[in-house]
């Protein structure tokens, strides 16, 4: 068989010169043709420099390694060309602006001067890069030396003197000086009742100038010249740093905490008065207790709903009016999510023998107090029917069982019942015949009608709405409580107590811990 290139009439030499020189560009060294002046040949020299490869690579990586300011022309990729015999192509980068023609930045030729990037902003460089001022050394949790020591043991009781005293102290600092009744701000007070009356007392006793707000001119009046509040708290005498007035713009704009003991029947309307002339600021702390008909709102609810009032607590525990007035040592909660609520607070009204806690549970604080006034209304029926101590026992117990499972249902803790609120507050409510709930109870038993009662008594029984409030609430949102349907039955459905103490002494048994 005749091969393609003979058959074709040229000899293989010749036709290997054709293919080199139709090639762009010869691989091989610079050999010129006579065709073709500016081409190489790829014959004997193109195998010479496949033979020199591998030792043009070894130069160019040892001319790479080299710097730049001995070897510039490797550091090009110079040397790698040369070996091979070709020209060096050196991309050329444009010079700086400003630079001078022919020399670079620092005095570098252009060749050296082509091959300097420029430099980043310092905006865009890595934290790491950026130049950051030295940090000064922290030595605070360095053991302090003997000197030192012996310093801090021998000022210690100046410091404590002066803690005590409020020494070296600016004013408007610690425990706010405006709850302590400095630079003339009084402590204010919203109702002029039994337990609003005790809670200015309680303000003035502490050192500290309380501003009472009543509706009755008379009332204010006799407050101011007398100190007594005879109306609801008989021959009592109250502090003479207590002050009364009828206008409530006045008790807004010079009172920074406000303690608002108005009872829950009448809150809305006072809420909505004082939500007119008060600002956002203010401290407002709750001593109502109940929720109120209709919406089923605790105090703290209806005050924000009515006002732009923001920071705003509850005050609640088994705190009986004449008791306090008496001077006799006692304790209460305020609660708040705002801990300078709780803490302006307890400054405003704590005292030699009134005592302050404080907690966050709003809900189950306010419904606590709430919710106590129902088992007081059963255990004055106790009592009116001639029971002794087991029944009180049973009946304390399973109502601040009841208790818990409503304050649970609606979002509250339930171990703020173990405390002031829930059992310190049932235990003097149900036990003690200065309860106003107490004394229904009681009444009720013996065959008074309930419209009779409310009429004779001047101070408000706030267990009787709430005991409504609270059944209808509990039928919405499914809770069972025995005790408060019992009482409910009693007071809107006309059953005797006997009736009902015979329907839940027949429930089925269960467990105790069931629903608590």
């Amino acid at each position: 068989m005749v091969p393609r290139q003979r058959a074709a009439g040229h000899p293989p030499r010749e036709l290997y010169a054709l293919r080199a020189a139709a090639r762009p560009q010869a691989r091989g060294r610079s050999v010129p043709t006579a065709a073709h002046p500016d081409r190489t040949d790829a014959g004997a020299g193109g195998r010479a420099a496949r033979r020199d490869r591998p030792r043009a690579r070894r130069r160019a990586r040892v001319a790479r390694r080299e710097s730049a300011a001995d070897r510039p022309a490797a550091c090009a990729g110079e040397g790698a060309r040369a070996a091979r015999g070709g020209a060096a192509h050196v991309r050329h980068l444009p010079p700086p602006p400003g630079a001078a023609a022919g020399r670079g930045p620092g005095g570098l030729g252009r060749s050296e001067s082509s091959l300097l990037l420029p430099q980043p902003r310092d905006g865009l460089r890595p934290r790491a890069a950026r130049a950051r001022p030295p940090r000064a050394r922290d030595r605070s949790d360095r053991p302090l030396a003997a000197s030192e020591r012996r310093a801090a043991a021998a000022a210690e009781p100046a410091a404590a003197a002066d803690r005590a005293t409020g020494a070296g102290r600016p004013r408007g600092t610690g425990r706010m000086s405006a709850a302590r009744g400095e630079a003339g701000v009084p402590i204010g007070v919203l109702g002029g009742g039994a337990w609003g009356s005790t809670v200015a007392h309680l303000v003035a006793t502490g050192g500290r100038r309380a501003l009472l707000w009543a509706r009755n001119p008379a009332t204010c009046h006799e407050i101011n010249e007398q100190h007594t509040n005879r109306r609801y708290l008989g021959e009592a005498r109250l502090s003479e740093a207590v002050e009364a007035t009828e206008h409530i713009e006045e008790l807004a704009s010079r009172c920074e905490v406000i303690f608002c003991a108005v009872p829950l029947k009448g809150l809305r309307e006072v809420a909505y008065r004082l939500g007119e002339v008060v600002t956002g600021d203010r401290i407002v702390i709750s001593c109502s207790k109940g929720l109120e008909h209709g919406t089923h709102k605790r105090p703290t609810e209806i005050l924000k709903e009515e006002s732009c009032l923001k920071k705003v607590g509850v005050l609640s525990g088994p705190n009986l009016a004449r008791e306090i007035l008496a001077g006799q040592p006692c304790a209460t909660v305020i609660a708040s999510r705002f801990h300078e609520v709780t803490e302006r607070g307890t400054a405003a009204i704590m005292g030699p023998q009134f005592r302050v806690y404080a907690s966050s549970d709003v809900v189950g604080v306010e419904l606590a107090g709430a919710l106590k006034n129902i088992v007081a209304l059963a255990a004055g029926a106790s009592a009116g029917m001639g029971f002794g101590a087991n029944s009180l026992a049973a009946l304390v117990t399973r109502g601040l069982a009841e208790m818990s499972r409503y304050v649970v249902r609606n979002g509250g803790d339930p171990r703020t019942l173990a405390g002031l609120a829930g059992v310190g507050d049932l235990i003097a409510t149900c036990s003690s015949e200065l309860s106003r709930n107490h004394q229904v109870g009681r009444r009720l038993a013996q065959g008074e009608r309930l419209e009779e009662i409310c009429a004779s008594m001047v101070h408000v029984a706030e267990g009787v709405n709430t005991t409504r409030s609270v059944v209808e609430h509990a039928r919405q949102i499914g809770c069972e409580l025995p005790i408060a349907e019992a009482v409910y039955a009693v007071l809107f459905e006309g059953a005797t107590p006997a009736d009902v103490l015979r329907a839940l002494m027949s429930r089925p048994p269960s467990r105790e811990t069931v629903g608590v």
